[in-house]
């Protein structure tokens, strides 16, 4: 008989290596460049930068302007030189057109201004209104000046349809932004007549507010020369600055007559000595008065 069959053992598995760990690639390290550019954040291209001429300050007011809009729009866009100096040229005769017409009104423009001080400390509507109002007479006197345009209207033809829109466009941010705060400070809405004429008033009232400025700085310069050719003592220039003076306020109330003026030369002309005195005269031919 043939032999029983030994058992067999069970088949055991063969022992297997531990599987290793596949070598790993050393962290790499972070480049002065990398943590630059984390900190850089996402660039900004310049197409996606929109051009602003609208300010604010600490409180979140906005900055009113010292130029007219129109003006501060395209300084801020063009960067050609010729239409930049055609741009400086319209900005200098409507400057110059402006202070012409100043000078043409002033007793009605001091009227303005004693209304605009009413203006702020106006408590009613009706107050306010009312100094608008006496404000307002000054603001008809030019309107030969708003009938003429902007500075982009000035500018014609020179200026590309891309270029005139997008000055446009700034401008009509900037003033919606000063319109929304005005009608708040009013307690109106936007859109209120009353909200819509402050603005107007305010803009203009700073542009003469500017005119007023400038003349002044250059009837100051006037005097200095004047002063440094007749070579004078200050008891001289404050005579002077007296005498001048007095004749100035008659201009500017549109009293002053032709004898006023020869008066205040001549009371002048008295506190000199002859030497001075000639060459007041000199001065004065010069000068065309």
């Amino acid at each position: 008989a043939p032999p029983a069959a030994q058992p067999q053992a069970a088949p055991t598995a063969e022992p297997q290596a531990a599987p290793t760990a596949e070598p790993q690639a050393a962290p790499h390290a972070e480049s002065p460049t990398d943590a630059a550019d984390l900190l850089r954040g996402p660039s900004v291209t310049a197409a996606t930068v929109e051009p602003t001429i609208l300010q604010r300050d600490f409180n979140g007011r906005v900055r009113v302007l010292d130029d007219e809009p129109e003006v501060a729009a395209l300084r801020l866009l063009l960067v050609d030189p010729e239409l930049r100096s055609a741009l400086d040229s319209i900005t200098t005769r409507r400057i110059s057109d402006f202070d012409e017409l100043v000078r043409s009104h002033v007793p009605e423009l001091l009227q303005g201004v004693a209304a605009l001080q009413r203006l702020e400390a106006a408590a009613s509507a009706g107050e306010r209104l009312a100094a608008i109002g006496s404000f307002s007479h000054a603001w008809l006197a030019f309107a030969p000046w708003r009938d003429r345009g902007s500075a982009i209207d000035e500018m014609g033809d020179r200026l590309d349809d891309s270029t005139r829109r997008i000055a446009q466009r700034l401008v009509g941010r900037y003033r919606s932004a000063l319109l929304v705060e005005r009608a708040a400070d009013l307690g109106v809405p936007a859109r209120n007549p009353q909200a819509i004429l402050t603005v107007r008033l305010e803009s203009f009232a700073r542009m003469v507010e500017q005119s007023f400025e400038r003349q002044t700085r250059s009837g100051e310069q006037d005097f200095d020369r004047f002063v440094k050719a007749l070579d004078l003592t200050p008891a001289q220039t404050e005579r002077a600055r007296v005498i001048f003076g007095a004749l100035y306020e008659k201009e500017v109330a549109r009293t002053a007559t032709g004898w006023d003026r020869f008066k205040a030369i001549t009371d002048f002309m008295e506190e000199l000595p002859a030497r001075q005195r000639a060459r007041a005269w000199k001065f004065l031919r010069a000068e065309g008065g």
